[in-house]
């Protein structure tokens, strides 16, 4: 589902430390009148949108509900290099979305330029790409959120966490949480192999 607008909560973009957004060209088998081989140009990322305190709205800011989005930008190439308006990046809530999307795109391109005398030389390549990798670690949205399901309030995800896991999953799940409601988290105590560690939530952590 495509990211809505709503009203109520002034919020930024946080474009992950580790992801500045990967980027791909796409051969849409396409020769235009000047010869000119078309494409398109396409980047994915994975996008936070956080909430602002209204005092500190100041600048480029939006109304996208805040949570954790899928971001993909398409951009039309002539011979690999990018031309024309420049187009916002769209959110959706699913990774696979971005895929779907970009396949309109292509779609779309398509016609406006055969439509425009560009010859046809051969099918359009086909938009394969993983936009779920979010850090070195290899990480994926998917996969934290397991892990931070598994150890969050059922009733409200944005309260503080305390829970216990093995020395081995300590990284997994400190970025896990720190993925989802940001600030610290932080080792409650240690026994054996066992760590307990806590976080103050998501509330405590935007300063609400």
């Amino acid at each position: 589902m495509k990211a809505t607008t709503q009203r109520t909560t002034v919020t930024r973009r946080d474009y992950d430390a580790d992801d500045h957004g990967k980027a791909y060209r796409i051969d849409l088998g396409l020769i235009d009148a000047r010869g000119r081989a078309i494409g398109l140009y396409v980047r994915t990322s994975v996008v936070r949108v956080v909430a602002v305190p209204e005092r500190e709205t100041s600048g480029n800011y939006a109304f996208t509900t805040a949570g954790t989005y899928f971001g993909v930008y398409c951009q039309v190439t002539r011979n690999g290099d990018t031309f024309g308006a420049t187009r916002d990046t769209v959110l959706f809530t699913e990774s696979s979305e971005t895929v779907a999307y970009v396949k309109e795109r292509i779609a779309a391109a398509v016609k406006r330029y055969v439509k425009n005398g560009a010859a046809k030389v051969h099918d359009p390549d086909e938009p394969l790409f993983d936009s779920h990798i979010v850090n070195h670690h290899g990480d994926t949205v998917d996969s934290m959120r397991e892990l931070f399901d598994g150890v969050s309030d059922p009733e409200n995800w944005k309260n503080p966490l305390e829970f216990t896991v093995d020395r081995k999953d300590v990284g997994r799940y400190m970025r896990a949480i720190q993925w989802f409601v940001g600030g610290p988290t932080f080792v409650v105590r240690q026994k054996g192999e066992a760590f307990t560690l806590g976080n103050h939530g998501y509330y405590h952590n935007i300063g609400a």
